[in-house]
């Protein structure tokens, strides 16, 4: 592994953690997972688990076209968070 991939994996070590908390600080319940992977200019990020109690009742009672809406929303409002994160 060279420098720049060890480099790489710090950033997404990071991200991973700033996303974490960014939902945990909003949602009060951070994520199960988080998984970033940069390659370029391009950065994804995975957030798997993070559901709310009250967002799993509602996906169970047929109300997850409400559920996606929702967290749509919100990750419009965490949006500069996180590119302020991924930018830092």
């Amino acid at each position: 592994m060279g420098s720049a991939a060890g480099m790489t994996q710090v950033q997404e070590l990071e991200i991973n953690q700033g996303i974490a908390a960014i939902y945990e600080d909003q949602l009060g319940k951070g994520p199960a997972e988080v998984w970033t992977v940069i390659h370029g200019d391009l950065v994804t990020a995975v957030v798997v688990g993070s559901l709310t109690k009250t967002e799993r009742v509602l996906v169970a009672n047929g109300r997850d076209g409400l559920v996606r809406e929702v967290r749509r929303q919100f990750q419009e409002t965490i949006r500069t968070d996180v590119q302020n994160l991924i930018q830092a």
